[in-house]
Order: structure tokens, then C-alpha cells, then sequence
């Protein structure tokens, strides 16, 4: 399967799934207190923060040993199933111990059935991107973008029953949602079995050679997801004030759907960049970064007018103190569009140190400014915070990347006839018919 059909599934999916996933969001605006709403947010950002300790860069090991090292599928998936159970099991037991700390720094001394619904979701979640990788490795991009899609609209209208139909609390939210995650991560597992075996002993080489790819990628990922949640925490410590974190929570996820789609090019782009020589793999990051480069501005400027505009109406009255903080954090979506490439390339051919410099002084950045920035403002603070550190990294990133690859800044960025072309031709064919 090509690249470009890859690509286009996976965009399809995101198209599909942002609609969804801002439904999603509304709802849980609409029928929870912003109280519960950000209770929901810290719970479910802890329990995602725990996702990616526990992946331990497999996902990327994954890709990298099917693609690039040719191992044997039945063996890749049976040693990432071996780990990932027996991580996913340890990490709950880890984080059951520790509720009391958390529910009184973190949860406002909420129920702790809330805590252990959310937290009891890591091994599922685990299981689902380990197997997610693996579909895209082996080149079944229809199975990890089905469970993808079906992941992002399921929680539709279970959210929908518990809390419109029946009125339902919070904790009978995280609880559907836990079913949910359960039953897909078990469904994609049997799907992606299917189609690469399993072997029921455990391969100790491909444990040790997935693990010292992944070490590198997993510190890149580790780093990268506390960048995008350490402004939660933060805010849920320092203000003490469950409905802030839920004000700066939506601006966070609105701009989060805007990033799915230059994360979804990068997503397929990865099992092919895995396949080229180093040479190769930067030209086609390059002419990745300028195709992506030309559709940000008419995204920022419909984003920027439209959250201005709708988001108090449509979330509700409270929610109009986001609107800031999104306008704020929307300016770096051309630096995370930048980083969503371009970090690609450094995985795909084994030098993630590169990228992982580069986060730790952005997440450095970010936590100072925002122990400055949030008892001066709030939750603005926090996205001033994020996004001169999002700024930072990707001037480095790109700075690094000319530097490593000899190539300039147009053609990262500058669109060029010759990527016109294959546009125009099509338009062509399609007015001939």
C-alpha cells in the first residue's frame, strides 16, 4: 500500500473524527459542572500521563523492527504483548498506591473510585497503541485507522447515555469509558493477531533490541507528552480550582483536534520514512513540511474567528474565559506542525537524542514561565508558557534539522511549483472527465 493511500485514510479519519471529538467536548461541557469537568480533565490527563510511561517507546520500536529490521510480525507483537501486559498491570498497582496524594493535591478530594476508573484504563490503552503501531507496521493502515475512528466516536454517545439519558455522575462517566477502552483494545488486538501470528515464547532479543531502539523514542515521547500536560497539573496545584482546569482544558483540546492533522501525515509518514536512506528520508520531510506549511494559514485564520466567536455560545456562558487561552495557544499550531514532521525524521533513522535536546529545553521553559506566569494570570499564564516553549521548539528543531541535512528554509517551507504539480495534473483529469 502507498504512502499516499496511507496518508489519505489516516486524514480521513482525523477529518471524520474532529467533528466527533468536539462533540464530545461540548457535551461533557453542557451536562457537568465545569467543577467535574475539570476533575474529568486532571484524571483523564494523569491516566494518559501513565500511558506513556508505560509504553516505553514500543510503539516506535515496533515500526522500526518490522520495517527497517524485517523481524518476524508474530514475534514483534507477541514480545510487545509479553511487555506491555505486564507494564500496564505494574503501573496500575504503582498508582493505586498512590491515590491519597493525588486526589488531595490533584483531585480536590474527589471519590477515589474516580481515581481507580481512570488509572484501571492504562492497560488497555497500553495494548491499543502497541497494536495500533504494529497494524501501521505491517501496513494494515485500514485496521489502526477503523479502531482509531471507532476509539474517537464511541465515547459519543456512551457519554450521551450516561449523562443526558440517564443523568448520570462522573464517576459513571469514566466508568463507560473504561468498558469502551476495554472492549476495543481487546477487538484491535484479535484483529492485528489475524494477520501476524503470535508465538507463545517470548523472543529475548527482539525484548532487547525493541527496548534499546525504544529507549530513545520513549524518552522523546515522555518528554513531549509532559510538555502537553504539565500546564494541567500545574494549574490544578497552583490554583487549586477544579473549574480553571477546565476552562484552559478546552482551549487545550480544540487546539489538539487542529493538531491531528499534521499528526496524522506524520503517523503514516513514519513506516515509510523507516524504509529510506537518511538522504532520502530528510527530501521527503521537506516536501512533507511544505505541503503542511501551506494550509496553515487559512486554518489559523477560520480557527481564530471561529473559537473566538462560538465557544462561549456553544460550550456555555462559564466557558467564555477560554477564549483567550485558545487564541493564545493557536499560535503555536505552526510549530507543532513543524515538530510533528520533522521529529519523524530523527526517529526514523535511530538519532531521537536530537529530538529529545531539543523538548527538554522546551519543557524546561515551559515550567519556569509557568511557575512564574500562573499566579500572575492564570490560566493565560499557562498558555504564554506553552506557547513560547512550543516556539522555541520548533525554531531549534528546524535550526538542527538544516544544519544535520544541508537543506535550506524554503524547502522546508516554501511551497514550489514542482508541489503544485501533481495538484494541477489531477485537477486536470478530473475537469477532462
Amino acid at each position: 500500500m502507498s504512502f499516499a493511500r496511507n496518508a489519505v485514510g489516516v486524514l480521513f479519519t482525523s477529518a471524520v473524527g474532529i467533528p466527533v471529538g468536539l462533540a464530545v467536548g461540548i457535551v461533557l461541557a453542557r451536562f457537568l459542572s465545569p467543577e467535574d469537568r475539570g476533575l474529568y480533565s486532571i484524571a483523564t490527563n494523569f491516566a494518559g500521563l501513565a500511558v506513556i510511561l508505560g509504553q516505553l517507546g514500543w510503539n516506535t520500536a515496533a515500526i522500526f523492527r518490522l520495517r527497517r529490521a524485517k523481524s518476524d510480525p508474530a514475534r514483534v507483537a507477541s514480545a510487545g504483548l509479553a511487555v506491555m501486559l505486564a507494564t500496564g498491570l505494574l503501573l496500575f498497582g504503582l498508582l493505586a498506591l498512590s491515590q491519597p496524594f493525588v486526589s488531595r493535591q490533584l483531585l480536590d478530594n474527589a471519590p477515589p473510585l474516580l481515581f481507580f476508573l481512570a488509572i484501571a484504563s492504562v492497560p488497555a490503552r497500553l495494548l491499543t497503541t502497541l497494536f495500533g503501531a504494529i497494524a501501521r507496521g505491517i501496513g494494515r493502515f485500514g485496521i489502526n485507522n477503523t479502531f482509531r475512528f471507532l476509539g474517537g466516536f464511541l465515547p459519543l454517545p456512551g457519554f450521551i447515555l450516561v449523562l443526558v439519558v440517564y443523568d448520570g455522575s462522573l464517576v459513571e462517566l469514566l466508568a463507560i469509558a473504561l468498558a469502551i477502552q476495554i472492549v476495543l483494545a481487546l477487538s484491535q488486538m484479535l484483529a492485528v493477531l489475524r494477520h501476524t501470528g503470535i508465538t507463545w515464547r517470548v523472543d529475548r532479543n527482539e525484548v532487547r533490541e525493541s527496548l534499546r531502539f525504544g529507549s530513545k523514542s520513549y524518552a522523546m515521547s515522555l518528554a513531549g507528552h509532559i510538555h502537553q500536560r504539565v500546564d494541567i497539573f500545574m494549574i490544578a496545584y497552583m490554583l487549586a480550582d477544579p473549574a480553571q482546569v477546565a476552562f484552559y482544558a478546552i482551549s487545550l483540546g480544540l487546539v489538539r483536534q487542529l493538531r491531528l492533522v499534521p499528526e496524522s501525515i506524520a503517523v503514516a509518514a513514519l513506516p515509510e520514512l523507516s524504509g529510506l536512506a537518511p538522504s532520502a528520508a530528510a527530501s521527503f520531510v521537506c516536501k512533507l513540511s511544505r505541503q503542511a506549511t501551506a494550509g496553515i494559514v487559512p486554518v489559523l485564520l477560520a480557527a481564530a474567528v471561529g473559537g473566538g466567536l462560538a465557544i462561549g455560545p456553544i460550550y456555555g456562558a462559564p466557558y467564555q474565559a477560554s477564549v483567550l487561552p485558545f487564541l493564545v495557544l493557536l499560535v503555536s499550531f505552526p510549530a507543532l506542525t513543524v515538530w510533528a514532521t520533522v521529529a519523524r525524521f530523527y526517529i526514523a533513522t535511530n538519532r531521537q537524542q536530537t529530538t529529545i535536546g531539543v523538548q527538554a529545553v522546551g519543557l524546561a521553559t515551559n515550567i519556569v514561565l509557568n511557575l512564574l506566569l500562573i499566579p500572575k494570570l492564570g490560566i493565560l499564564g499557562a498558555a504564554i508558557g506553552s506557547l513560547t516553549a512550543h516556539l522555541l521548539e520548533g525554531s531549534l528543531l528546524t535550526a538542527v534539522f538544516i544544519r544535520h541535512t544541508g537543506h535550506s528554509l524554503a524547502d522546508l517551507f516554501l511551497f514550489s511549483r514542482a508541489d503544485i504539480e501533481p495538484y494541477r495534473r489531477r485537477l486536470r483529469k478530473l475537469l477532462a472527465r
